[in-house]
């Protein structure tokens, strides 16, 4: 899944991120039974799902919020094909939003399964995508293109078995296709990386992962033991989630990541039926699903890896996690949620993140960053521990410098004369305990 922050351009303190996290609600009077996909669209958040309503009126399948109020989204999409009709996934492509799923019409138009925002009113997009019970489930840009993947065998009328590409103005297939359902994309190392059901990609053997380089499709050296439902890049790798139990011949409890090369597990994996949603999210992976542990630590439907081990999250969701989405620097979650922990959400929430006064001590006392806001350098301070890696993530969640160890007493300076303006979280491991400081580049 995919993510799009807004940048807060203000001058903040040091803040240290060891810390206790808590739910809370999203406004008042929202409800859904499932929400599949959360993106930012013109500073509004908007969350696309199922059976959803503002104040008991049906809000169509999608709804936006603008940090305040919740409101609809004209007349949002109606009919469909199958019995649970729903917008399951939105991308911003081109300056219009775009809204994918199963349904018939947008506004007073006809749109087979796909349609376009423009902020204002509702269009298709072409004659959509059709097919017996056809149904979408992702859409990624790529190289100027808006990738589409899901159930269906034609694409504007073209033939396009179960992915097609929108150029702006018209469809067409990708290569041959697959032989079954995509669930997933995500671009990592210049390259389009889908997930799903599908077992061949342009013709050819490639189980649940393919990459496509804008004119063939390659299969993985290795793969998954299963199916794919999703594809998140983070630090330098690309991360799967799914309901397989193997990648690349080794154990992974429906997670695991992909450097370029080989796959390795994140830990113990995750223990149930599967993970549906993965995100980046200050410098620790976030997995959600339908799963009750990580490992021996009890989750319940989400949880973090912070590069060593899995915790849970304010005793996690009642309910599968089906999206994650980042707006204003806070991370939503949403999915199948009634209760996220003792709160109730009714689709969608957001985590707060409250440093606790034991955890400032421990950050504070013995490793300093300086000067912050900084213009051309930043010095990383350990006065008592050794620190084992020290990386540096932007507001997107990319990691834009890695290194290794600081012993204790030592320091290590970074040029970030480079750096465009806004907020950076700096990530330290110690090998017992992580440290994530916020940092300024003016």
């Amino acid at each position: 899944m995919k993510t799009k922050i807004i940048l807060i351009s203000v001058c903040l303190v040091i803040c240290n991120f060891i810390y206790a996290q808590t739910w809370s609600t999203v406004g008042t009077g929202f409800y859904a039974l499932d929400v599949y996909s959360i993106v930012e669209y013109n500073n509004d958040l908007y969350a696309g799902g199922w059976s959803m309503s503002i104040n008991s009126v049906s809000a169509h399948r999608i709804a936006k919020w603008d940090g305040t109020n919740w409101s609809f989204v004209g007349t949002g999409v109606s009919g469909g094909n199958n019995s649970q009709l729903y917008v399951h996934a939105l991308a911003v492509y081109n300056g219009e939003l775009y809204a994918a799923g199963d349904f018939d019409s947008a506004g007073s138009f006809v749109a087979n399964n796909i349609a376009k925002w423009n902020g204002t009113n509702w269009s298709p997009v072409g004659t959509g995508l059709g097919g017996s019970g056809a149904y979408v489930q992702a859409l990624e840009v790529f190289n100027g293109e808006l990738y589409v993947g899901g159930f269906f065998l034609t694409a504007g009328g073209n033939n396009a078995p179960y992915i097609a590409k929108w150029n702006g103005t018209n469809w067409s297939g990708v290569g041959l296709g697959m032989n079954s359902s995509v669930n997933a994309f995500e671009v990592y190392n210049g390259e389009l990386y889908a997930g799903g059901f599908f077992t061949t990609a342009g013709g050819n053997p490639a189980n649940y992962t393919a990459k496509w380089n804008g004119t063939i499709w390659s299969a993985l050296s290795s793969t998954t033991s299963n199916v794919v439902y999703s594809l998140h890049a983070f630090g330098g790798d690309l991360y799967a989630a799914g309901v397989f139990s193997y990648a690349g011949g080794n154990p992974a409890g429906r997670i695991a990541k992909w450097n370029g090369t080989n796959w390795s597990s994140l830990g113990p994996g995750l223990n149930g039926n599967s993970a549906s949603a993965i995100c980046g999210y200050l410098g620790e992976i976030y997995a959600g699903g339908l799963f009750d542990s990580a490992g021996s630590v009890l989750v319940n439907n989400i949880a973090k890896w912070d590069g060593i081990s899995w915790s849970a999250i304010d005793g996690g969701t009642s309910g599968h996690v089906s999206a994650f989405g980042i707006y204003y620097s806070e991370l939503f979650v949403g999915g199948g949620i009634a209760y996220a922990g003792p709160t109730l959400v009714n689709g969608i929430t957001k985590l707060n993140n409250l440093p606790t006064s034991s955890d400032i001590k421990f950050s504070s006392s013995m490793v300093t960053i300086y000067p912050n806001p900084a213009t051309t350098e930043i010095t990383v301070q350990s006065s008592k521990l050794k620190v084992q890696s020290v990386e540096v993530y932007d507001m997107l969640g990319q990691r834009i410098y890695n290194s290794s160890l600081i012993s204790h007493n030592s320091s290590l300076s970074i040029d970030v004369s480079q750096w465009h303006t806004g907020i950076y979280f700096v990530k330290l491991l110690t090998g017992e305990k992580m440290v994530v400081k916020k940092v300024v580049k003016m």
